[in-house]
């Protein structure tokens, strides 16, 4: 299972930089263990007393593969409490108001302490994306709307696939 340890820190370069190969639908095996590792991480997240206890971070939303050495273009978020593993998402189209999280966005992979950062999102967004259940082991591509932190969290998730930190 992936743990705190398992997640890749700035400036290792797979972070750095964009993976522009879309995963093949079906998934093969090891995208499936992907997903499996990405969605098992979020939903001990959501845990505190669990994920003290397992090493992950308990305030976790989001996790893209790349964070975690494997360069696909998956990713997991957690959406007011339910977890989407996203592979091969994309931008529809977008608000042209932006937003600031109220906080600030912090990164599993960027590590200075507790660093949060103002970084300026479409406040809504459409997306489209496979989404694979973990139930079922299928990819169902999905179009959804999105707004204000659930945008936030998309986004961040999109930028770490192409390359792109909060710092940057």
């Amino acid at each position: 299972m992936v743990t705190n340890r398992d997640i890749l820190q700035y400036p290792n370069e797979i972070l750095t930089t964009a993976i522009t190969d879309n995963v093949n639908i079906p998934l093969d095996e090891s995208d499936k263990k992907i997903c499996l590792d990405i969605y098992k991480y979020l939903k001990v997240a959501k845990n505190p007393k669990l994920s003290r206890m397992m090493n992950i971070s308990s305030n976790a939303v989001g996790l893209a593969a790349n964070q975690i050495g494997k360069k696909k273009r998956i990713f997991g978020t957690n959406f007011d409490g339910k977890i989407f593993i996203m592979v091969n998402p994309k931008i529809i189209e977008h608000s042209k108001k932006k937003t600031l999280t109220e906080n600030g966005e912090g990164c599993l992979s960027v590590n200075f302490g507790n660093l949060n950062v103002n970084v300026p999102r479409y406040k809504n967004i459409t997306i489209g994306s496979y989404i694979y259940d973990i139930d079922t082991n299928d990819c169902t591509y999905m179009e959804m709307k999105l707004s204000n932190l659930n945008s936030t969290i998309f986004q961040q998730e999109l930028d770490h696939l192409n390359g792109k930190l909060i710092i940057d």
